[in-house]
């Protein structure tokens, strides 16, 4: 497999891992305003580490596309966003060359490489 191949799984897996934290913590706020406490639903890098088992150092990277996942990884991931493969399957064949353009141009945090969550977040749900 190609550089540029590899690359690209890297970047979408991580559009879609961001997406998907995104809409968690949209609803998390929606569910907050009725009063309803979801704890089942993760809506941040540091929830998905206490809820998947996968340090935090290893999700920042894999969110900010700068890791490749190991399958296992990526199962713990998965489960621990409390989504079934089927699902994650769906969401991760949504994600567009125009959100990973649109991923690669978010701001950076310090070293992390993580996009600016708020800018982020507004981006990846409009894309």
């Amino acid at each position: 497999m190609e550089a540029r191949e590899k690359e690209n799984i890297r970047m979408r897996f991580a559009v879609c891992l961001n997406q998907v934290i995104a809409a968690n913590k949209q609803k998390a706020k929606e569910k907050k305003a009725k009063g309803i406490e979801d704890l089942k639903l993760i809506s941040s890098l540091r929830k998905l580490t206490a809820n998947s088992t996968v340090d935090f150092a290893t999700i920042q990277k894999i969110a900010s596309g700068r890791k490749n996942p190991a399958w296992s990884t990526v199962v713990m991931i998965v489960e621990g966003l409390n989504m079934t493969m089927e699902e994650w399957g769906r969401r991760y064949d949504a994600v567009t060359e125009k959100d990973i353009m649109a991923f690669k141009k978010l701001p950076t945090i310090g070293n992390f490489g993580i996009g600016n969550q708020e800018v982020g977040i507004r981006r990846l749900l409009n894309c």
